[in-house]
Formats: structure tokens, sequence, C-alpha cells
């Protein structure tokens, strides 16, 4: 009995040891077709036989691998369609689309769609004609008109000299005594100018000779100070004192002179700018009553006695 138990498990151990020999053998390398290269598969299944209590087959991971390849050749494939399909699509539109651009601002002439005289519907002769016809009456019209007002003007003018009863003697001793007023006011108008500009320069000389002379003054003060000072103290520390007395004396002095000067001069500047601007509205005053008196002198020449009786009715 003992004797077929232990043959028993001899012949089961020899069958694990085979079955794990078996196991152990990796399997065989399989070439593999696809697109004209070889892929060499060598899975080694041993671990997860082991793991698993599986067999793997072989042909599975041909088949993913086969899979893969497809789809990746199916992606260049797309790809190269595309870019085909880009060129082709440049190649008829052209390298700038031509056929989307905007047309181009015009340069010169006329611009497209904006309608020309020749565009434009002719009119017939006869109407034109009319048209010129009614323009010609309109500045006819106009022309009459204004001509009727100048005459009824000189006509009003005409009886107001005669109710006035001013000969044309009086008319021109009035223009005359007029022009004589007007001489007279630009004369004292430019007197005064005049003398307000000599007083201000006599002024600005009397007030720069007192200013030296506060100068002057200012300096020979303080030197005259100093020494008697330095005769009365004998002392070197009372005499430095005296010193930054006097200095700290002198430079009050000078800004009290110099913001005094700045003053002056700056009523003195304001003072001739307002007299040259009296002088140049003056001047400008005496050039438009010249011209007013030259259009009066071209009035009365052109119109007659009329107008000047009429200045002379309004004149106090």
């Amino acid at each position: 009995m003992s004797r077929v138990i232990d043959a028993a498990q001899a012949k089961v151990l020899e069958d694990n040891v085979v079955d794990a020999k078996a196991v152990e053998t990796p399997k065989k390398k399989t070439p593999i077709k696809s697109d004209d290269k070889e892929v060499q598969m060598a899975e080694p299944v041993m671990e997860a036989e082991i793991m698993t209590g599986q067999v793997v087959d072989d042909e599975e991971p041909v088949k993913v691998v086969k899979k893969k390849k497809k789809e990746k050749k199916e992606k260049k494939e797309k790809k190269k369609k595309k870019k085909r399909e880009k060129e082709d699509f440049k190649l008829e539109d052209g390298p700038i689309s031509l056929n989307k651009m905007k047309p181009l601002p015009v340069l010169g002439g006329i611009e497209p769609g904006r309608k020309t005289f020749v565009d434009s519907p002719v009119k017939p002769l006869s109407e034109l004609q009319d048209e010129m016809v009614s323009r010609k009456k309109q500045a006819e019209e106009a022309f009459r008109k204004n001509h009727e007002m100048l005459n009824e003007q000189r006509r009003q003018q005409e009886e107001m000299r005669k109710a006035a009863q001013l000969t044309e003697a009086d008319i021109a001793s009035r223009a005359m005594h007029l022009k004589r007023q007007r001489e007279l006011i630009v004369a004292k108008k430019k007197a005064e100018r005049e003398k307000a500009a000599n007083n201000a320069r006599a002024q600005e000389k009397a007030d720069a000779e007192q200013f030296k002379h506060k100068i002057a003054n200012f300096s020979g003060g303080d030197g005259g100070g100093k020494s008697k000072r330095e005769d009365e103290s004998g002392a070197k520390g009372e005499t430095n004192n005296s010193e930054d007395l006097s200095a700290n004396d002198r430079r009050a002095s000078m800004r009290i002179a110099l913001a005094a000067r700045m003053k002056r001069d700056m009523l003195i500047a304001e003072e001739e700018r307002l007299t040259k601007l009296q002088s140049d509205q003056f001047a400008e005053l005496d050039e438009k009553l010249k011209k007013v008196e030259e259009l009066r002198e071209e009035n009365r020449c052109a119109g007659g006695p009329a107008t000047s009786v009429a200045t002379a009715s309004k004149a106090p």
C-alpha cells in the first residue's frame, strides 16, 4: 500500500516538474508583416500566466499592433489629403485671392457709380432757353429795384437840403471847420503823449541818481560805524560781533534797495506799456478819422451837395 502511494506521489511530482519547465520556457518570436515591415513580437508570458493563471494568446497583441498601424496610416492619409486640398484652393484663387479683393480707391477722375454730365439726361433746347430768359428777367428786376432805391435816397437828401436852406459855401465852410477841429484834437493828444513820456524819462533818471546816492551812503555809513566801534572796543569778540552786525545791516539795506528798484522798474515798465498802448490807439483813431474824411469827400464829390447837407444837419 505504501509503495503504491509513493509511486503515485512520484508521478505527480514528475508531472509538476514537466509543467514548471513548460511554463518557464519563453515562447518563440513571431514575425509580423505590416506595410512591408517586420515587427518582432516576443511576449514574456511566464509572469502573466503565474499572476492570472491563464494562458495569453499570441494573436491578441498582433491584432493590437495592426490596428494601431492602420490608424496611424489613416491619419497620415488624412493630413496629406488636407494639404493637397489647400494647395489646390490656393492655385484656384490665386496667391492673393484676387476674387475677394476690394476695389481700389479712385486716384483721379470720376468715382464709380457717380453720375456724370454724359450720364445725366440732357434737357431740351427750348427748356434751356426758357431758363436763360427767366434768369435774365430776374437780374433786370434786381437792377431796377436797386436803381429806384438809389433815386429815392437822392430825392430824400435833396429835400433835406432844401429844408435846411444851406448853400454850397455853407457846406464847404462846415467841412473845413470839422477838419480843423479834428487836427486840433490830434495835435493836443500828441502833445500830451510827448509830455507824459518826457516826465517818465526824467523821473526814471532822478530815481536812478537817488538809488546810487543811497547805495553810496549805505557803504560809507557802514565803514564809519565800523571804524568807530573798533576804536571804542578793544576786545576781539566785540569787534567780530560788530562786524557781523554791520554785514547784516548792509545786506538788509541792499535787499530793501533792490526791492524798491524792482518795484520802480515794474511801475515804469507798466507806465511805458500804457503810454505805448494809448499812442497806438490814438494813431489808429487818427487813421480811422482820415479814412472817414476821405470817404466823406468822395461821397460829396460823387453824390453832389445832398450828402454834405445830410452830414451838416446831423452835426451839432
